[in-house]
């Protein structure tokens, strides 16, 4: 009871209070600051760990010091009054304690402990360390790099060839599953499959560390399979094994658990038991049916526009049907029908449905399998646009070790989608560490890069994408645009002139002559749609050489949306055909269903162009507000690159608007970043 006294008399309670609301707030601006800063998860818990060390050397202080106790007496003593005189307190500790534990010395510790988490956090910001915010798979931080160079075949005849490739195709997976390393992807390492460079060459063309080179023979019911790990750095070699087995699948993934065990003691990595355990596990103990498997990969690998992709969904058919309960070929005939749906003119629903069922199948079996994963994460985003779906499925395959450029590309292409610009950013950044010579991979960052309004790192990033591939015109498409964005239409036109080739690049050339107001020559390019000279001929106010395009492009924009209904961007632009052609509620109407059919919540990437195009409807009909209350919405709810501020200035087709109070203090409101407004 005394020491309840005591704690109630010095005041305790009020200074346990002060200080839990005191640090509510600390947390809370650390919180702030952690993901302003993109500093890595565990920052706020370090600063609560600081936090929690801190309340009972207060409470101690308190305790010691009395609190917040009045120590003066509630009136002064009279001359007379011998007993008024205050007598010292007895002292609660020794003298040592309690000059230690004073509020000064409680207030010097504070700041020193915040000072701590300030240096721990500027240390994490100056060095790169930690993830940079958005859904990431687990164990993306640092790893140890290594290429796995193609096996050569000792086999003359096709199928030795096709077996070697797929053993190799198959290594890398199970590879990529160790969280200690980083393992580059088949793409990159092809490059390098006739040889003709040293390993010193390859690692700094690739920038790994180390490399594996091997061979595999499989003959008279034995596989052969020699392997060596070398330190790409010196060019030493560290060690060499030759494994020669009866041919069997269990043997197969014995000799992959002791090339990943020799692989991680080599490099001083970790390999987990859950890791061994997915790398040791044979998906089917059917011989035939992971030979068709691997033929299946080797054909997948090529990419669904080459003409033997079709050839991996016959061997995963084949290979499921051998075995139904493998459900690794299931997982893969998921993905080898989704990615063949995407690239159909017009998507086969037949084949989506064949993907859902293989996936579903797949999860049924091993709903933990990252494979699996990511089967269901690409249905999801390729077949129904559900992007917390995809992303909970491509996560799940992340936190299962999956770390390989499919989940990255697929990780990136939701998080761009779902708005998550910062994740979507680490993930491609990731993808061309893992697929570093993929130009295509270079494109997808610097477009995102440009979308963030990152100018620099995308013109970089595209860059290197032409370098990759100069005949590749993509890169040289996205490049004008970000200069474009920035208002540079100078710049602009000279990427375009760059290629080896001469290329037209028609729609770039259009839309850079509209902003200069060019439309003649906007009208002149052959974009291979009525569309685009009727939009430039439109704007320039001849409306009768506009005319017969307008009925040209108003027959196909109704026939697309008759073959695609659920489509957006042709009620888009039927919406501006109609306001063209006077018809003002029906242009209301398409341009609105456009936005409802792909909102910016639902797709931040694509859904802000169904707006800018009711925008642009809105301008052409005369309605100023009504067009100025979308606008707002667009440049409020969009990538901060997408439509700039410069595009604003420069695009004819918002003319209507600019006498309008409201369009200036617009273009005040939401400046570009690292683009000076006029």
């Amino acid at each position: 009871m005394n020491l309840f006294r005591e704690i109630h008399r010095r005041s305790m309670w009020q200074v346990l209070g002060i200080y839990l609301g005191a640090s509510w707030v600390v947390l809370q601006i650390v919180d702030t600051m952690a993901g302003a800063l993109s500093l890595p998860e565990w920052a706020p818990s370090l600063a609560l760990f600081l936090l929690v060390i801190g309340l009972p050397m207060v409470l101690a202080t308190a305790f010691v010091q009395g609190g917040f106790r009045d120590r003066k007496p509630a009136s002064e003593p009279s001359p007379g009054d011998v007993q008024a005189e205050v007598a010292p307190e007895p002292s609660a500790a020794p003298a040592g304690m309690a000059h230690l534990l004073t509020w000064r010395n409680a207030a010097l510790g504070g700041v020193g402990a915040l000072a701590l988490w300030g240096v721990v956090a500027g240390v994490m910001m100056a060095t790169g360390v930690g993830p940079t915010g958005g859904d990431r798979p687990s164990g993306a931080g640092d790893r140890i790099s290594i290429a796995v160079l193609p096996f050569s075949s000792a086999g003359d005849d096709d199928q030795s060839q096709i077996f070697s490739l797929g053993i190799h195709d198959d290594l890398l997976t199970r590879l990529s599953k160790i969280g200690s390393l980083r393992v580059t992807s088949r793409t990159s390492v092809m490059e390098y499959r006739e040889g003709n460079k040293s390993i010193p060459e390859i690692a700094d063309e690739l920038g790994v560390e180390y490399v594996l080179e091997g061979s595999v023979l499989s003959a008279g019911g034995q596989v052969n399979i020699n392997a060596q790990l070398i330190d790409a750095r010196t060019d030493d070699h560290l060690w060499a094994e030759t494994y020669n087995r009866a041919l069997s699948v269990t043997n197969v993934f014995t000799i992959q658990k002791d090339l990943a065990q020799r692989i991680t003691e080599s490099l001083s990595a970790t390999l987990l038991p859950e890791e061994v355990a997915a790398i040791e596990t044979p998906p089917t103990h059917n011989l035939e049916a992971y030979n068709f498997f691997l033929r299946g990969h080797t054909y997948f690998q090529e990419g669904p526009r080459s003409e033997d992709f079709e050839l991996s969904i016959e061997m995963y058919e084949k290979a499921v049907e051998l075995d139904p309960d493998f459900a690794e070929a299931h997982a893969r005939l998921a993905l080898a029908l989704g990615m063949e749906y995407e690239v159909q003119p017009v998507g086969e629903q037949q084949m989506l449905d064949r993907a859902l069922a293989a996936a579903e199948r797949a999860f049924e079996l091993a709903p933990d399998l990252p494979e699996t994963n990511l089967a269901l994460g690409q249905y999801y985003y390729t077949g129904e646009r559900n992007l917390d779906l995809a992303l909970e499925h491509l996560t799940r395959a992340g936190q299962n070790n999956l770390h390989s450029a499919e989940l990255f590309h697929l990780l990136g292409a939701v998080q761009r989608r779902k708005g998550d610009l910062d994740g979507a950013i680490a993930s491609f950044e990731e993808l061309v560490r893992i697929d570093p010579l993929s130009a295509h991979f270079y494109d997808d960052l610097g477009g995102t890069y440009g979308a963030a309004a990152r100018w620099d790192a995308a013109e970089a990033a595209l860059r290197r994408s032409m370098a990759l591939a100069p005949r590749s015109l993509a890169a040289f498409y996205a490049l004008s645009l970000v200069h474009a964005s920035r208002g540079d239409v100078v710049a602009a036109r000279a990427v375009l002139l760059e290629p080896e080739e001469e290329v037209l690049f028609p729609y770039v050339r259009w839309q850079l002559d509209l902003m200069t107001r060019d439309f003649d020559a906007a009208a002149a390019h052959d974009v291979g749609d009525p569309y685009f000279p009727a939009f430039a001929l439109d704007l320039k106010g001849d409306v009768a050489a506009a005319r017969p395009y307008l009925d040209s492009a108003r027959v196909e924009a109704e026939r697309d949306i008759e073959d695609e209904p659920g489509q957006a961007l042709p009620h888009a632009i039927l919406g501006y055909i109609y306001a063209m052609l006077g018809r003002r509620d029906d242009a209301v109407r398409e341009s609105s269903r456009a936005v409802e059919l792909l909102p910016t919540s639902v797709d931040f990437f694509d859904g802000p162009d169904m707006v800018w195009l009711k925008v642009l409807t809105h301008a052409r009909l005369g309605e100023v507000g009504a067009a100025l209350d979308d606008l707002e919405a667009l440049v409020a709810n969009q990538p901060p690159g997408h439509y700039t501020t410069p595009i604003l200035e420069l695009h004819p087709g918002l003319d209507p608007l600019r006498s309008d109070p409201r369009f200036a203090e617009l273009l005040r409101a939401y400046p570009t970043p690292n683009v000076a407004t006029r």
